[in-house]
């Protein structure tokens, strides 16, 4: 029975702080992260070691997408009508090791559901980095700073590309999501209502993950976000992720579902998914739209970062109030 160790064996690995970071070219260019001997990302190894052939094959990691999902020019919606897939480029294909650093690339060939046809050049480049806030506060701790773009052969029209990393969880007990935001203002129209379950205090939420269906909330940039994160108590783990480099562009809403007002309205910058179905959460970053002088699309650059710190579950809240300026009070179980 093949094992976590066994899927990573090929991937690119480099060791940092208390841990390792893998990037898994095989895995279709997944980011994996292991902090003392323990996987933190979700793996579905069983899946990893049998992948569908057709099927869209949801393995874990922090995985690189092309959005939007959803609306007019969705990449998840074929042209013809047909139900949520995944394209091959995304889902199977493999990306190769970078010749000049510590990460993968691939061509990628898409399809909008407007019909147009572009063909991606798929690159990050990841960085492994120490964590001094793990000595000071006196735990574990690892991060990278991954560089990710999705960079068009040629520019197009009728085209929106939108660089998207959506970082997968296992669920556990007691787990929540939260941020801050200089504004405080959620943009929530994915699913259900996820407002009886968001706790807001100075600035900051908490989301509770505690419902029986699926739940989504995404950050605009217009509300200046500062990060995205999660306590795990079960894995006396604290996860940080944060944009690193504000691109220029044109940002877009990165829903599954038709927006009410269009594509444009809420310009999302992070977005939190639970799904106690699914048994796994997600905390996404995502870039803006790069376009040419003549409004034609032409890529999209993502640079985020993400913190890794394992030890006693007061030592961690410590360091988020203390460092992050998070609320106290919505550290409390």
């Amino acid at each position: 029975m093949a094992s976590s160790k066994d899927i990573l064996a090929t991937a690119l690995r480099q060791r940092v702080g208390d841990g390792t970071v893998y990037v898994s070219g095989d895995l279709q260019g997944r980011i994996f992260a292991e902090l003392d001997g323990r996987l933190l990302h979700r793996l579905d190894v069983a899946l990893a070691a049998n992948p569908s052939p057709t099927k869209f094959n949801n393995l874990g990691g922090n995985s690189l997408w092309p959005a939007p999902e959803g609306g007019p020019f969705a990449f998840n919606y074929p042209p013809d009508g047909g139900a949520w897939y995944v394209q091959e480029g995304i889902n199977a294909v493999p990306a190769q090791p970078l010749a000049d650093g510590f990460g993968v690339q691939k061509t990628i060939h898409l399809v909008n559901r407007k019909g147009v046809e572009g063909e991606m050049c798929y690159r990050r480049v990841v960085t492994p980095q120490e964590t001094p806030l793990a000595l000071k506060y006196g735990l574990k701790g690892l991060a990278y700073r991954a560089e990710d773009s999705l960079t068009l052969r040629e520019p197009l029209a009728d085209f929106l590309l939108a660089a998207w990393s959506l970082e997968q969880f296992d669920l556990a007990p007691r787990t929540f999501a939260f941020g801050k935001l200089a504004h405080p203002r959620l943009h929530g129209e994915f699913y259900s209502d996820p407002a009886p379950y968001i706790d807001w205090m100075d600035g900051c939420f908490r989301f509770r993950f505690e419902a029986n269906e699926r739940l989504q909330v995404a950050l605009p940039e217009t509300a200046s976000p500062e990060y995205v994160g999660a306590i795990v108590p079960e894995n006396n783990l604290l996860i940080i992720r944060k944009i690193c480099d504000y691109d220029k562009g044109m940002r877009i809403d990165i829903a599954d579902n038709d927006q009410p007002r269009g594509p444009f309205a809420e310009c999302d910058a992070y977005s939190v998914f639970y799904g106690p179905d699914a048994r796994f959460f997600e905390l996404e970053t995502i870039a803006p739209v790069r376009q040419d002088g003549e409004g034609r699309t032409i890529g999209s650059r993502l640079v985020s970062e993400t913190q890794f710190y394992q030890g006693a579950i007061e030592d961690l809240k410590s360091l988020l109030v203390g460092e992050f300026g998070f609320a106290t009070a919505l550290t409390a179980e």
